[in-house]
């Protein structure tokens, strides 16, 4: 009976698995498994709804992670990979670590006991911070719940081999000292073997592998400069110790300076260039700033690229200024000031490239506006016309094209443009006869 429930569970949730239509429904989904079946993970689940969301917005184009390694040494431990070959992060993040161990493939045996310390420097890394990860045996993965600075586990190696290994783990907060203890034990005597072990030797690659992990943030406020490092001992059985190599990275605290210039080009074309210094990782992203009319500053979104050309109006003036952000996250502190100030001059010419300058008694209404997110466009066409309706940033990037088709009189579009950056929007209506109309909308989130 209870196996039968245990399927009817599992079919219950392949339905609901069937019947997502969009990522809402997922994260619905998974909401309620975890509240159904896995309730000592439910303090996971704003962290679990939190990256979720993330994957659907629109983010920073610098955002990677942290931990890049392509290759492996038997038994090392890896960081950060950090920005330039001092491999600079910043103090704020958290940081990955992983140890990898390896019973090499020349062992006489397999390996019983392996027991792993890692001893944190506690003047640079926060112990508060720290939080276990999940461990690999051979194929095996290990999951650890999130936020645990100490764990126990017995897991079966079942099926490449029949036998048990025990995880103790723990972090040592008067001294620093992280250990791992793996243990083998017996699936029926729970001994620990006579000759058999978890770990064999590595011949038949990963069996003879394995690996432990960890995050954790540095000291706030560590100084710029500071160095980071962590090793670790890794101990099979008696054997003399392996000791690791040492992971370094060096602590980029400085913030960044920029400035930005702006030239009228191209009739109503505006060329900004943006010029950044930076004493450690060095500059990689620019946030520009705009008022038109002496208006709310808006955000003209971020580049990686000193330069950016934005469309701009006849008969108006255009203030910038620029916030520079490192290349690991350091941003500039700067005051609401104009840097650079371009006008543009009234004239008969039309604007050089879309979206092109919005005049009045338009075909189209994009309403509200500002928004926080939900709009209504209404088009309305005097002959049956096939159109594509896009909407535009400032600068004249296409962000999307959210209508294709024929147009016959009134047509209303419900948009969500919450996934957008705050700032100006062109909403273009084109038709295949070449002629074209735009309404601005404000996001203000």
């Amino acid at each position: 009976i209870d196996e039968i429930l245990e399927l009817a569970k599992y079919e219950k949730a392949l339905e609901g698995v069937r019947n997502i239509k969009k990522i809402d429904d997922y994260r619905k989904l998974l909401e309620d498994y975890i509240r159904k079946n896995c309730p000592e993970h439910e303090k996971q689940k704003e962290y679990l709804r939190d990256k979720l969301n993330k994957e659907k917005d629109i983010i920073d184009p610098r955002e990677t992670n942290t931990n890049s390694v392509t290759s492996f040494d038997p038994n090392a431990i890896y960081g950060p990979s950090g920005t330039g070959t001092n491999q600079y992060v910043n103090n704020r993040n958290r940081h990955p670590f992983l140890v990898t161990f390896e019973n090499a493939d020349t062992a006489s045996a397999d390996a019983q006991i392996v027991r792993i310390v890692d001893t944190l420097d506690k003047t640079k890394f926060d112990l508060r911070t720290l939080e276990l990860g999940n461990v690999t045996v051979g194929t095996k993965t290990f999951l650890v719940p999130k936020g645990r600075r100490e764990f126990v586990m017995e897991k079966s190696l079942l099926p490449e081999r029949n036998i048990n290994v025990r995880i103790n783990a723990s972090l040592d907060t008067t001294k620093g000292i992280i250990t791992w203890l793996f243990t083998s034990i017996d699936a029926v005597s729970k001994d620990i073997p006579a000759l058999a072990g978890f770990l064999p030797p590595n011949i038949g690659k990963p069996n003879g592998e394995g690996s432990v992990s960890y995050t954790i943030q540095p000291v706030a406020n560590l100084a710029d400069g500071s160095a980071l490092q962590s090793r670790a001992a890794i101990f099979f059985d008696d054997n003399t110790p392996i000791i690791t190599n040492t992971w370094k990275n060096i602590v980029d605290a400085q913030t960044p300076l920029s400035k930005v210039t702006a030239i009228v080009s191209q009739d109503t074309l505006i060329r900004l260039k943006v010029t950044g210094t930076d004493g450690g990782s060095g500059t990689g992203y620019y946030h520009v700033y705009v008022s038109i009319e002496n208006g709310e500053w808006q955000s003209l979104g971020g580049s990686e690229v000193d330069t950016m050309l934005v469309a701009g109006e006849r008969g108006k003036t255009y203030r910038f200024y620029a916030v520079a952000q490192d290349k690991v996250g350091n941003l500039e502190t700067k005051t609401p000031i104009a840097e650079a100030t371009a006008s543009i001059k009234q004239g008969s010419n039309p604007p050089v490239q879309p979206p092109v300058t919005p005049v009045d008694s338009l075909p189209i209404k994009a309403y509200p506006s500002p928004t926080t997110g939900s709009i209504t466009v209404k088009v309305s066409l005097p002959v049956a016309e096939q159109a594509v309706i896009s909407i535009y940033s400032i600068t004249g990037s296409k962000v999307a094209d959210v209508y294709s088709g024929i147009i016959n009189g009134n047509i209303s579009i419900p948009l969500n443009l919450s996934h957008l950056s705050n700032g100006l929007y062109y909403i273009r209506v084109r038709t295949v006869s070449g002629v074209q109309w735009v309404e601005k909308v404000v996001v203000a989130k």
